[in-house]
């Protein structure tokens, strides 16, 4: 009997958002499974070709086709392009190879695919519609992502929940898995052993409760091993220093937040992250995992593309600009931590969560707007791509200082100048932005947003209530002094202070 490959991955962002070791092993069971009854398997081998045309619904001369569009349909031809890859990595991988007695291109299963094939049988992953088999199914884990959180959040949280269904990802979400007449405990401790990940929606609530946000909290804590996250925290409406008295480890640990980060940004990390399998060693799809190594640059596991924006914020900024000199970003997770790096510059040392976070979404947002690519299939090195050396171009203006204090003062007519010190932990100019323009005219640039300063990790309660004209401040790391005229300044969360340069 065909297994329908939409059975095994039902939507195209089940195809799309996943890596090429588990699509592989999926493709391959659905082509097995057309062997004497489909004229994709005939008795020289599998025709990829017809594989695409059914999918496809493109008539080559197979007989009547169904007649409602493409399997895929309109995402089909990105899908196409991931089954393409899929089965360039079986072959590339042992699983398939080339029939060369038959002038068609056909292709035979090898006793290595043949075997990858048991072991996915012996593991007895699921086969049904609207459920996407895992890299860890098999081995325990039935969900992707337990959602551990308050009841006062629910307003939070169900947008979360249904935006993460709508990417393919499972969730154990109370609201979706218990049903009336429930044991709690029993149905709780079932999700926390079957996950993958857990996410914690830590907020005050949550912080106030003794009973089953603390339980569910400990169950993923006491599941994680040295070399492995489990515990995925989300921090919202609260501080570090409410999370410090809750839990100081918990505190140290890179989360997401609410107010910044969107249910997009978070559902796209998650999907990134359940496309990295984490399984047993015997595992039918770690089988390849050794050979796949060689595979990472040909095969990059792209994030949803979004179009190139067209004002990077301050961190994108610093870190393309950083990157088009470098040529790289190294991003890696070690047992000491995580970092994030181009050249000498470390981004993530020294960072509080809340700073980290925003580093990381710098990367994933210049990674989807096409101004880095990764090399390898962890996404640990970034290159810079030609449209990112081109946007880099247009940053000449950024500098960054090493400073701890700069000196605000106003000079205005028929009033006494006044002047004021403020800390701050450093200073970027960010370049000045233009609207766009079509290449082939000569009309010069309109100003959209002129070049400024930008001072981080200032006290708001320390600045004065008059408008500055003039600021200075001395570099650390040349010792020379530094002075601009500004216009004002504006107060940019978090802790940050902007001030227009006057030209």
């Amino acid at each position: 009997m065909i297994i329908p490959i939409r059975s095994l991955l039902p939507n195209a962002a089940d195809v799309l958002d996943r890596d090429l070791e588990v699509i592989g092993p999926l493709l391959l069971r659905h082509l097995k499974s057309c062997e004497g009854v489909s004229p994709i398997f005939q008795h020289g081998g599998i025709n990829f070709g017809y594989f695409l045309a059914i999918m496809e619904r493109r008539n080559i001369g197979l007989g009547p086709l169904p007649n409602n569009g493409p399997e895929y349909g309109t995402q089909q031809a990105a899908v196409s392009r991931a089954f393409v890859e899929a089965q360039a990595w079986l072959v590339m991988n042992g699983f398939l190879i080339r029939n060369h007695q038959q002038p068609a291109e056909l292709y035979l299963i090898t006793r290595k695919g043949e075997k990858l094939l048991e072991d996915t049988l012996r593991k007895d992953l699921p086969v049904q519609a609207g459920h996407v088999p895992t890299a860890r199914e098999g081995v325990g884990p039935t969900w992707d992502i337990f959602i551990s959180h308050a009841s006062e959040d629910k307003s939070y949280v169900d947008p979360l929940a249904d935006a993460l269904r709508s990417a393919g990802v499972s969730v154990w979400y109370d609201t979706i898995v218990l049903t009336w007449g429930d044991d709690l405990r029993p149905k709780i401790d079932e999700g926390l052993r079957n996950c993958r990940f857990g996410i914690v929606v830590l907020s005050r609530a949550f912080l106030g409760k003794k009973k089953w946000t603390e339980h569910e909290l400990n169950g993923l804590f006491a599941r994680e091993r040295a070399g492995q996250k489990l515990v995925l925290p989300i921090w919202h409406g609260i501080t570090r220093d409410d999370l410090l008295e809750y839990s100081p480890a918990l505190a140290d640990r890179l989360a997401k937040i609410s107010d910044t980060d969107s249910n997009d940004d978070i559902v796209t990390s998650v999907l990134a992250l359940i496309a990295a399998p984490n399984i047993a060693p015997d595992s039918a799809v770690t089988l390849a995992s050794k050979a796949h190594q060689d595979l990472r640059v040909a095969f990059p596991s792209p994030l949803p593309r979004r179009a190139p924006a067209g004002v990077l914020d301050p961190r994108e900024i610093e870190l393309l600009w950083n990157a088009a000199q470098a040529g790289e970003i190294v991003h890696s997770s070690t047992l000491d931590g995580e970092a994030l790096r181009a050249g000498q510059r470390q981004f993530l040392d020294g960072a509080n969560a809340r700073t980290a976070a925003e580093w990381l979404g710098a990367l994933r947002r210049l990674e989807s707007g096409g101004l880095v690519e990764p090399l390898d299939i962890d996404r640990e090195s970034f290159r810079v791509t030609d449209e990112g050396y081109r946007a880099a171009d247009q940053l000449d203006g950024f500098i960054r200082w090493n400073t701890r204090v700069i000196v605000l003062r106003a000079h205005y007519l028929n009033a006494p100048s006044r002047d004021h010190s403020v800390s701050c932990t450093g200073i970027i100019a960010t370049p000045a932005v233009y609207f766009p323009q079509p290449d082939n005219t000569s009309a010069p640039r309109s100003l959209k947003e002129c070049r400024a300063l930008l001072v981080e990790g200032i006290d708001q309660n320390a600045l004065p209530a008059w408008q500055p004209t003039d600021v200075e401040f001395r570099d650390e790391s040349t010792d020379r002094v530094e002075r601009f005229q500004v216009d004002g300044f504006d107060v940019i969360r978090p802790a940050r202070l902007k001030l227009p340069i006057v030209t």
